[in-house]
């Protein structure tokens, strides 16, 4: 989780403003996700027409190797208070029907990991420490990429190509799997 704040907010721009900056102004919609079963997920939402500064964008995320101790510090206080949020929900509501239902298709040997982790844990959190787990994890077998667009697949293509191939650890057992939408046709 900690790892899912750094990239998104320690990107390749100049600082954090810049990068919100450039997201509106091609009016771009980022979210990014850990979930209890270790999934680390970021969406870019976009039009057509901001497609490739979508994919620059996730680029200047994947592509970060290091991470200052000051943000991650000031990432780690956002944490922290995002414990203490989840901690008044849990004790304020049930898990939703989602949650009980990915729990039993796919349960890990433990169940759902505690993805914010707690004072302990965060404490032990250093830029190394996330630099090490990005490089380990964070790989083309690993990465998911979809798109929908009304662009040619072969554009999407050169774009993914361009720009995340370029920008995250090669891996020996990666799959790709290419689908085209169908021909949708519409009868008067």
């Amino acid at each position: 989780h900690a790892l899912e704040h750094m990239l998104t907010k320690s990107s390749n721009y100049t600082t954090t403003k810049v990068l919100l900056d450039d997201m509106l102004k091609y009016t771009i919609n980022q979210n990014a996700f850990t979930d209890e079963y270790s999934i680390c997920a970021s969406e870019f939402t976009s039009t057509d027409k901001n497609i490739e500064k979508a994919l620059e964008l996730t680029q200047s995320m994947l592509s970060r190797k290091t991470f200052s101790k000051e943000l991650l510090k000031r990432e780690l206080e956002v944490i922290k208070q995002e414990i203490l949020m989840y901690k008044e929900e849990e004790n304020s509501s049930e898990l939703s029907a989602f949650d009980l239902l990915l729990g039993e298709i796919a349960p890990t040997k433990s169940g759902p990991l505690d993805i914010l982790g707690n004072s302990k844990t965060l404490k032990m959190i250093t830029p190394e420490l996330l630099s090490s787990y990005k490089k380990r994890y964070f790989n083309l077998e690993n990465l998911v990429i979809s798109v929908t667009t009304n662009k040619p697949l072969s554009t999407v293509l050169e774009l993914c190509n361009k720009y995340i191939l370029s920008s995250v650890s090669p891996a020996t057992n990666a799959k790709y799997i290419i689908t085209e939408p169908p021909k949708l046709r519409f009868k008067d």
